[in-house]
């Protein structure tokens, strides 16, 4: 069973002409569940209701997907807590990605999650 957050970012993403896999939609909810769990320690962002979370941070993070073609890289500066940049490599994994953020705790959150 889905959680509310996966059919949200399933849905939407739907709309954006990307169908979601089932393993996709649960790497989206593994995310967000560290993303609760880390931010409850050191304060990644004031975003922690799974709804919002699906909106503001994946589908927000999912809408310039449509304008990146295969050859292309992506650097993300100010990447804060792996956004977009996670939410992206999740649909698009074969697109190099480079994520840089200043802020430790967010930067190290990130590589921590590298593998999501």
């Amino acid at each position: 069973m889905r959680s509310v957050l996966g059919d949200i970012v399933a849905r939407e993403a739907y709309v954006m002409k990307r169908a979601l896999t089932p393993q996709e939609i649960e790497l989206f909810e593994g995310y967000a569940a560290e993303l609760k769990k880390w931010n409850s320690k050191v304060n990644l962002t004031a975003i922690t209701k799974d709804a919002e979370i699906a909106i503001k941070h994946f589908v927000d993070s999912l809408a310039v997907f449509p304008f990146l073609a295969a050859d292309d890289t992506l650097l993300d500066i100010g990447s804060g807590a792996g956004l977009p940049v996670i939410p992206l490599k999740i649909v698009l994994s074969d697109i190099p990605m480079i994520s840089v953020d200043a802020v430790a705790k967010k930067y190290i959150f990130s590589v921590m999650l590298s593998g999501v």
